[in-house]
């Protein structure tokens, strides 16, 4: 049965191809596959359906601000349970599990960066964390964001990822 183990061209397709993690991307909305870094060239865009993919808040750091550079300010701020929150779980326990599967430490980055060469304040909602909740953390932030280094440092705000009203 040595014909069910060979391709065609004499290739044996039993071998499986080492291809490497992350190389090709396929589209959520219409299935295709396209390379990365014609991905990552195209904004995350997909070249056949127009699909957008969610971008990294660290990728939109990357994109927005001058070098890609965000100096991080209040990234010690954690969050606590002064009402001892429970529903499928106890908040805090959902805190670690959010914080150890996306890696950041809150739902929210902000500091100060430049675009085009101007000083600015940046606040940008990271939605792998608890799908960009926002807690009492996330909260300040965005408040210091706005009136500790916007206004006081006069400033403009740039505010990624969060709905259109925060700071009107």
């Amino acid at each position: 049965m040595e014909w069910f183990r060979k391709g065609k061209k004499g290739i044996d397709t039993t071998e499986r191809r080492n291809i490497p993690e992350g190389l090709w991307t396929k589209c959520t909305s219409c299935g295709e596959i396209a390379y990365s870094k014609k991905m990552e060239q195209l904004l995350w865009v997909c070249p056949s359906c127009s699909f957008h993919f969610r971008i990294p808040s660290q990728k939109y750091i990357e994109l927005l601000l001058d070098d890609g550079y965000l100096e991080e300010f209040d990234a010690d701020l954690i969050s606590l349970d002064p009402l001892h929150f429970k529903d499928s779980k106890r908040y805090p326990d959902r805190i670690k599990a959010a914080q150890l599967k996306s890696g950041a430490k809150e739902g929210v980055i902000a500091g100060l960066g430049k675009v085009a060469g101007m000083a600015v304040s940046f606040a940008i909602m990271d939605f792998s964390f608890i799908g960009g909740s926002m807690g009492s953390v996330v909260g300040e932030k965005i408040a210091r964001a706005i009136a500790t280094l916007a206004i006081q440092l006069h400033v403009a705000l740039v505010k990624a990822g969060l709905p259109g009203t925060l700071g009107r």
